[in-house]
């Protein structure tokens, strides 16, 4: 939490001069929105998702495995406060970037394309003297984020796609993911319990 506040405080001047999503609150009623998660099932789904039509929200991790496919999100989104976040959203992006405002200040630097800022359900929000519009999420999952942003928008329905983060084989990620398909904090097998149904 203090990590956060620290890159919040030094954020100001971003979240200062940068719109908010209060701006498109409602803006994409009823239109469908497609979330995409960086579960092993995105892999089968990248040809299906070319055929949609909606509003396709992405996390931080799954936008270059996306723009590789020739899809371009319209909102990515990231919730890490650690430095990490800068190799996942390097470069030139199409998507506006819509993270939480506890992200590193190197992190707004290191994305070159459009940017809005977004503030979540916490205290430590309240204090900004700036409106940028409020995700209700209390997750630190950035899939809830994109989800609640969906929300936020208006979209409906919301699809989601990747999320099922499932072993399939060893797999815990979609191919392609930046840090390997496979976690190996999830691949000791002595340490899992199988649950029946």
């Amino acid at each position: 939490a203090f990590i956060g506040i620290d890159n919040m405080l030094k954020n100001s001047e971003i979240i200062r001069t940068t719109p908010g999503i209060n701006l498109l609150k409602d803006a994409f009623t009823g239109q469908p929105a497609i979330v995409v998660l960086a579960g092993p099932s995105l892999t089968k789904q990248i040809d299906h998702l070319k055929k949609q039509k909606g509003l396709i929200i992405s996390t931080d991790v799954t936008l270059s495995i996306l723009e590789s496919e020739g899809i371009y999100p319209h909102f990515m989104c990231a919730t890490e406060r650690l430095i990490d976040t800068v190799k996942n959203v390097s470069g030139r992006h199409k998507a506006y970037f819509a993270p939480l405002s506890v992200v590193t200040k190197e992190v707004y630097e290191a994305y070159d394309g459009p940017k809005l800022i977004a503030y979540k359900q916490l205290s430590q929000f309240k204090f900004m003297p700036w409106e940028r519009g409020t995700l209700i999420t209390n997750a630190a999952i950035v899939g809830n984020l994109c989800f609640a942003l969906a929300k936020y928008l208006g979209c409906s329905p919301i699809i989601l796609i990747g999320a099922d983060h499932a072993f399939e084989g060893r797999k815990t990620h979609v191919t392609g993911f930046i840090n390997g398909e496979e976690d190996p904090a999830f691949q000791d097998r002595s340490k899992r319990v199988t649950v029946a149904g």
